[in-house]
């Protein structure tokens, strides 16, 4: 594998920061630029592995970058969780309707595809 600024490997309990300890509130997480709080791997790393999740499925990347399935589905679900939150509601503008027969008899169904824009 060529050199790159992903070839390093933090291996600690979780990438949420150094932990600090107070007289009046104990043990504290400092919080970080570079993780999101609780989070077990650097801002940058998820964004290396939400990238090559266009690419290829779950398992073919957790193989490649040495974490399980369920670590490399943990950061998928939080970048879709992150995604959302930013996404803004509208209603939709159009709708489209059709009616089809199902299996040849006089039964109709109707579907409600999403319209084309434009």
């Amino acid at each position: 594998m060529a050199p790159s600024r992903h070839d390093a490997v933090l291996d600690v309990r979780d990438c949420g920061g150094p932990r600090v300890r107070r007289e009046k509130h104990g043990i504290r997480q400092v919080t970080v630029s570079w993780a999101d709080p609780g989070a077990r791997f650097t801002s940058l790393f998820e964004v290396l592995v939400i990238d090559w999740l266009r690419e290829a499925n779950v398992l073919a990347i957790a193989r490649r970058l040495r974490l399980s399935w369920d670590q490399v589905a943990r950061i998928q679900k939080r970048a879709v969780t992150r995604g959302l939150a930013r996404r803004e509601s509208r209603p939709p503008t159009r709708i489209g309707v059709d009616e089809t027969s199902f299996q040849k008899r006089i039964e109709y169904e109707s579907l409600y595809p999403r319209a084309m824009r434009g």
